[in-house]
């Protein structure tokens, strides 16, 4: 299970914030790790970090989920906005 110390170290790769609470979603398997954070930060309020850990998930499928979510929020459909970590930016 992810744990606050985890998330409050991936939380810096894209906000210079603290933890206000937190949820965690396990939705991992036997061959991989799935975890959903629904984090409430001090400064920016709510994000929601997804950590996978599998053979499958690669950075071009979470772009291409990137860019499907760009694609329905320009066409005035809501979706959440994906965002790059501090070192891609």
């Amino acid at each position: 299970m992810i744990t606050e110390k985890q998330l409050e170290y991936l939380l810096q790769f894209y906000y210079e914030d603290m933890i206000e609470s937190f949820r965690i979603i396990d939705n991992s398997w036997e061959d991989e790790y799935r975890y959903v954070a629904i984090v409430n930060t001090v400064q920016n309020g709510p994000i929601v970090l997804k950590c996978y850990s599998n053979p499958y998930t690669s950075n071009e499928k979470i772009d291409g989920w990137a860019y499907l979510a760009r694609t329905y929020r320009n066409n005035g459909i809501h979706t959440p906005t994906f965002y790059r970590t501090h070192d891609f930016m």
